[in-house]
């Protein structure tokens, strides 16, 4: 016996899976990653207590390494968070 209140009828098209497009055509991965970013930063700009994400590289020797590690440990908190108080501190930046 078939439930006819829970079957969808018959003239439905199931729905489609995936991103749904925005236009008629679906975004690349690249697309979709820039619009991200885009609305990553424009939530960081309305909120200042937030953090906008930024690319950021450095080359620290093993025991700097092992010391903000070791810091980190101590304190429950990732190492960002570490090296995030290191430059407010020094640089007298808001953190």
């Amino acid at each position: 016996m078939i439930d006819t209140e829970t079957t969808a009828p018959a003239n439905q098209t199931p729905k489609r899976r995936g991103r749904k497009p925005i236009g008629t055509v679906a975004m690349t991965a690249a697309e979709r990653k820039r619009k991200s970013r885009a609305e990553q930063r424009q939530r960081g700009f309305a909120d200042f207590g937030k953090r906008i994400p930024r690319s950021f590289a450095c080359d620290l020797d093993e025991v700097a390494i092992n010391l903000l590690r070791r810091a980190a440990e101590q304190e429950g908190v990732p190492v960002y968070v570490v090296l995030e108080r290191l430059i407010a501190t020094h640089l007298g930046t808001a953190a």
